[in-house]
């Protein structure tokens, strides 16, 4: 189940809402979104960057996308690069949260959404529950948004205010339990702004699973939030040549203060829920990402590996596109795997193709000591317009950066530099490339890969040359994944 952070914002008549929907469409069409995320980025590289720790490996690889488990409260910040291909919105049809007071989740006397909706007894039963977990000072200052039977479990969403202090809450049960026998499985506060403000909500999705064994009906996805519309769960995710992310999107349905619907598992370990807010701007609510999927090894990637290649690190780089949704989507042919290495580090990568056209490149950087048993990995995904010339001519650049870190006291030798960072970058080359330069320093490749050492973190030009020296192809870090599904899906961070 997601577990999502509430943050408090400033809200936005309706006029100046619709001023900043039309200056969005007109200041963001056909130029790159978030201008100021590269700013966020190197501010908060170093406090978000990904790890993977080892006992006993004295450094940790930050990958270049952030937080493994779902902060779902907001879209990750894309560590790398560029900020990704725009996608104009679709105008559609408004579909609106409930109108009127039962609308309003900050009405504590507000109904609850859901099949158990009517029972009074069980409702009453719930916000003294509610009262007993410590989240509100009496019944009076707690509501149940939504409860329902589903399957074999009994699942509900609950509000609560404690001073300037509001939690949403999600709860589990087995069918039919009672309020005093439900589960706190998670939750998500947020404080007023102070003297009675009303806090606004960022909307977040919760998913609700059968609590014990499969279920034909698959999750329920619920999302609450404030002043919402256009509430859409998206899909079936592809990439299409020009290096855009496309979903299959369809509304969940609003019911009082909440909107639900149903997601089968398939849908469930690749989806995400997306809301307009009431500045009129789409964004995350998250979902989708619940825990880490292991993607295995998949038929054909064998036959586009040298021999030899460590199927270990193989596996991990499939996995590695969108490992919490299961690597690479249903539907890629691959085109390329390898393996590299440099003292310590071994670079695992896969290249796929998207059905709709995009490149697609999952990256597993490790540190792996000779010999040694223990290491640390930082799966990363990246994706890339379709190359005119087809494969041959897939020319990427994947950044890793390496961080120096003790464990116990010890500090492993030539792994790192203590008290340092470096960047490595790993390379895919174009067929006939024999060495590639980057930021001004040189390696050769080996089977269309190769790794370059102690490059710049952002800007970086790469140049592919031939055994003649003759220029192949130049290039620039490869966009994250992450930030090719912001830019696409999303209006705002």
């Amino acid at each position: 189940m997601n577990q999502r952070p509430m943050l408090t914002d400033d809200g936005l008549p309706a006029g100046v809402a619709e001023q900043l929907r039309a200056a969005a469409r007109a200041g963001t069409e056909g130029s790159a979104p978030y201008p100021r995320l590269a700013v966020a980025i190197r501010r908060d590289r170093r406090r978000r960057a990904l790890g993977g720790v080892a006992v006993g490996v004295a450094a940790v690889l930050a990958a270049t996308l952030v937080t493994s488990a779902v902060r779902a409260d907001r879209p990750a910040l894309p560590s790398h690069r560029g900020a990704g291909p725009t996608q104009t919105p679709r105008p559609a049809p408004s579909r609106t949260q409930e109108p009127g007071p039962d609308g309003d989740p900050y009405n504590l006397a507000g109904r609850t959404a859901g099949g158990l909706g009517r029972d009074a007894a069980w409702l009453r039963g719930m916000r003294q529950r509610v009262v007993e977990h410590g989240r509100a000072p009496d019944a009076a200052h707690a509501r149940v948004l939504w409860a329902t039977d589903q399957w074999g479990g009994r699942y509900a969403v609950t509000i609560a205010r404690n001073g300037a202090a509001w939690t949403v809450e999600d709860w589990v049960g087995e069918r039919g339990a009672a309020p005093s026998a439900m589960t706190y499985q998670g939750g998500r506060g947020a404080s007023a702004a102070g003297g009675g403000a009303r806090p606004v909500m960022r909307a977040a999705a919760s998913t609700f699973r059968p609590p014990v064994g499969p279920s034909p009906g698959g999750a329920l996805v619920v999302v609450v939030g404030d002043r919402l519309s256009d509430v859409e769960v998206g899909t079936d995710f592809d990439y299409t040549a020009d290096g855009r992310k496309t979903a299959a999107w369809r509304p969940l349905e609003p019911e009082a203060a909440v909107w639900t619907g149903l997601l089968s598992m398939t849908e469930l370990s690749a989806s995400t829920t997306r809301v307009r807010g009431a500045d009129g701007l789409r964004r995350s609510a998250g979902g989708g990402r619940g825990g880490l999927v292991d993607a295995g090894w998949s038929p054909g990637w064998a036959d586009v590996a040298p021999p030899g290649t460590d199927r270990r690190l193989l596996t991990c780089a499939i996995g590695a596109f969108d490992r919490y949704r299961g690597g690479f989507p249903r539907g890629v042919t691959p085109v390329l795997g390898g393996a590299a290495k440099v003292a310590f580090e071994h670079y695992g990568v896969a290249v796929a193709r998207a059905a709709g056209g995009g490149y697609l490149v999952g990256s597993c950087p490790t540190l792996r000591p000779e010999g040694g048993t223990r290491f640390a990995e930082a799966p990363q995904g990246f994706v890339l317009p379709a190359p005119a010339g087809g494969p041959d001519d897939l020319f990427a650049v994947l950044p890793s950066i390496w961080h120096e870190a003790r464990i116990g006291d010890e500090v492993a030798k030539g792994m790192v530099i203590p008290g340092r960072t470096h960047t490595a970058a790993v390379v895919v080359a174009p067929v006939g490339a024999t060495e590639v330069e980057v930021a001004g320093s040189s390696a050769p490749v080996h089977d269309r890969l190769a790794v370059v050492r102690d490059v710049p973190e952002e800007g970086v030009t790469a140049i592919a040359r031939d055994a003649a020296g003759r220029e192949l192809g130049r290039t620039g870090y490869a966009t994250s994944e992450r930030n090719v599904e912001l830019a696409s899906f999303y209006d705002a961070p």
